[in-house]
Order: structure tokens, then C-alpha cells, then sequence
């Protein structure tokens, strides 16, 4: 049974299906109509989808106000507290069918209304921890990743990994020995900034610009080299274009490179770069937000600390995916050498509701699983603090063999 019912008109299926994938993307678990098997008892299964979701989200539109079956859906919604209103931009709110007018009824395509509305009714999403596959013969690495859906589920931090051979170029460039020719990559999103769709533009603009030939004489120890972020940003430039809500606003991002033992990153804002190495975890990029700016000032004594942490703008990123250049680049002088037993993390900002120490502690806890133990406890201890304020996260463990 899922979490959310979606009304509409079968006239207007791709509104539907548009919706069903935000939600998804989001945590949330969902059922539209097109999930009913061929035979099955098409009124029986409706209701009980229908009785079974915790939020119906109605979609009104011109085609759906003459809907017999959208209008019993809504009313039953109305009648158990959990209806959620849509209205599309052709439809006049006097058209909304009597009895349904005085119910709040949001704009279709308003993400953070209808994630307020659905965080009120549902609360966040629920963690997830998904494994991805990596080839250990080639890689010699385990890896997973999980995310956990916080207090603005319209938003969402995701991110790409990849794993093969280092092609010629970059091994002829890094003059690489034979036996380290394996290469892994990571890229990181935190999605705060923009929403689904921004977020995935700038991981699919990041990741599309992997070119080998790309500005290899002013490379400084990263394998794809500053051109990989600045194409990312003219993507961005694009999308910001059209989208003018998120105008002044930037996205953090984290790439990350591991050519035979050597771990290459560049970011820009705020995702942290961590490794686990005999039971020390170290930061290795720069944090870009107001919050670790503010902290420096007040360890230099230019503010009390508690001056920093009370600032309004600490979630403020001074770098990030945006409009024009990006600010500040995070990139290393030298590579980390990596060491068999090492756990490298790579994460959005909502992971340090835990502490250094409490991550580290579930990083040992967990040293002789497979990754998505780390994972999952992490998520499950980020939950356990209960912050009705929760930032989501997004983690990606790496365990090298």
C-alpha cells in the first residue's frame, strides 16, 4: 500500500505520471491507476488503494471536474482528512467543485507548497539505503549509497557512480603503473538550493562533460580538470534562465575521482569529502557555508560563538553551482593516497545533525560489514534525533579492499 492516492483524470495521465515521479524521487511511495492489473476489479482495487493511502492528492482540472470517479475520490479524501488539492493553471478557482472550494487548494506544480502540505500530513519520507554495484575485481572497492528525505521533500540531493578502466589518455597523463589503471567516480548534489529538476541538471551537467582531452595543461591534480565545473555551470546558467525562483541561489557539489590508489575532488559548497582511516575521521575539502565561516570568526575572536551560531544566513552557501562563475573551487594540491580498511564518505550538509565523533563511532561500529550497514545506520541515527528542522541527506560509503 502506498503513501499517497493520486485523483485524476485519465484524459490527463502525463499530470499523473509527472507527479508519481516527483513523489517517488522524493521518498515517498505512490499509486495512480495505471499500476491496476489487466482484469483485476477495477472499483474494489481503487478503494482499497484509495482507504489504504495516507494523503490523496486530487489534480483539478477541466477534465477532472466532470469526472464522476475523480469527484468520489475526492469526496471520500475530504470525508478521512487526507485530501491535498491541486488546481492547473486553466482552471478558475470558482470552478472547483462545490463543497471542495473552501479547502485549501494549491497550484499545480507548487513543489514546496505541496511538500509542506504532505511533510504536515505524512512527516518526512522514510530512509532509504540503496546499494550500488561495484565491480570489486576492477575497483577493488565496496560501495553503497542511501538517502534520507528531511523537512523539504520537494527538493532532493542525488548523485551518479561509476566504475572502469582509466582510459589512455589520462593514464599515459598520470603516468599510472599498469596494475593501478582502475578508475572510480562520485558526484554529489545537495538539491536544497533547486529543487528536483535543478538538481538533476547539474549531476547530469557534471557528469556529461567527462572529457578526457579537456584543459589537460592546466590540470592540477584532478583527473577531468576545472572545465568539468565550469560546463556544469553554463548547464546550470540554462536552467536558471527559466526558472527565475531560484535566481541568486547556488547548488553545492562534490565530485570525486579515484584513479588506482589516488583519490582526486573538486567541490563547491557546502558537501562534505570525509575519510575514515584507523579510527580517525578527517574532512578533506572546504566547507563553503556561512555556518563554517561564521565558526572561523569566532574562533579568531571577531564574533562570540554564539553570535555564529545564532546567525540567520549560516545555511547560506558561498559557493555552489550557479549563475555566471563559481565563487570558489575546493580542489587538492596533492591526491589522498588511499589505504586498504580506508572509508571514504561523501555527503550533503543533513548529515552532521550527528556529530564528528558519532560518525565516526557508527563507522567503526559497523568496520567489518559491507558499506550499507554504515549507511543505513547513519540514516537510522540522523532519524533517531528527531529534528523537526531536518535537512535531507544524501550519503555515497566507499570501503577500499
Amino acid at each position: 500500500m502506498a503513501d499517497i492516492f493520486i485523483s485524476y483524470s485519465s484524459k490527463e495521465r502525463y499530470l499523473a505520471a509527472a507527479l508519481a515521479a516527483e513523489l517517488s524521487q522524493n521518498g515517498y511511495s505512490v499509486w495512480w491507476d495505471h499500476e491496476i492489473v489487466g482484469g483485476a476489479d477495477f472499483r474494489r482495487e481503487i478503494h482499497r488503494e484509495l482507504s489504504a493511502a495516507r494523503a490523496v492528492v486530487v489534480i483539478w482540472s477541466e477534465a477532472s471536474i466532470e469526472s464522476r470517479w475523480v469527484l468520489e475520490e475526492a469526496d471520500e479524501a475530504l470525508h478521512t482528512s487526507k485530501l491535498i488539492p491541486l488546481r492547473t493553471a486553466g482552471l478558475d478557482v470558482r470552478q472547483v467543485p462545490l463543497g471542495f472550494r473552501t479547502i485549501q487548494t494549491l497550484a499545480h506544480g507548487d513543489s514546496e507548497g505541496l511538500s509542506r502540505a504532505l511533510g504536515r500530513m505524512l512527516g518526512a519520507a522514510q530512509a532509504d539505503a540503496s546499494v550500488a554495484v561495484i565491480d570489486t575485481k576492477i575497483s577493488k572497492l565496496q560501495c553503497a549509497a542511501g538517502r534520507r528525505t528531511g523537512a523539504t521533500p520537494h527538493v532532493v540531493d542525488a548523485w551518479i557512480i561509476e566504475a572502469g578502466i582509466t582510459d589512455a589518455i589520462k593514464a599515459e597523463f598520470f603516468k599510472l603503473d599498469e596494475k593501478l589503471k582502475t578508475t572510480f567516480s562520485a558526484i554529489l548534489v545537495d538539491g536544497r538550493a533547486f529543487g528536483v529538476e535543478g538538481s538533476h541538471v547539474a549531476l547530469k551537467a557534471a557528469q556529461a562533460v567527462d572529457n578526457p582531452h579537456a584543459d589537460l595543461d592546466r590540470l592540477v591534480g584532478y583527473p577531468r580538470g576545472l572545465h568539468n565545473l565550469l560546463e556544469a555551470s553554463h548547464s546550470v546558467e540554462k536552467f536558471l534562465k527559466t526558472h527565475p525562483g531560484y535566481a541568486g541561489k547556488s547548488c553545492p557539489i562534490l565530485v570525486t575521482e579515484k584513479i588506482g590508489k589516488r583519490l582526486y575532488w573538486m567541490s563547491a559548497g557546502d558537501c562534505a569529502l570525509l575519510v575514515y582511516r584507523r579510527g580517525m575521521l578527517t574532512r578533506l575539502n572546504q566547507d563553503h557555508s556561512m555556518g563554517a565561516f561564521l565558526d572561523e570568526m569566532a574562533r579568531q575572536g571577531k564574533i562570540t560563538t554564539a553570535e555564529a551560531k545564532a546567525a540567520p544566513n549560516r545555511q547560506a552557501q558561498r559557493s555552489g553551482l550557479t549563475r555566471g562563475e563559481i565563487p570558489i573551487i575546493d580542489e587538492p594540491e596533492e591526491p589522498v593516497l588511499l589505504e586498504p580498511g580506508d572509508v571514504v564518505l561523501l555527503a550533503t550538509q543533513g548529515l552532521f545533525t550527528l556529530t564528528g565523533d558519532e560518525i565516526a563511532a557508527l563507522i567503526t561500529a559497523n568496520a567489518s560489514s559491507p558499506p550499507e550497514r554504515t549507511v543505513s545506520a547513519l540514516l537510522k541515527a540522523v532519524d533517531a534525533k528527531h529534528r523537526p528542522d531536518q535537512d535531507n541527506v544524501a550519503i555515497i560509503c566507499i570501503r577500499v579492499m
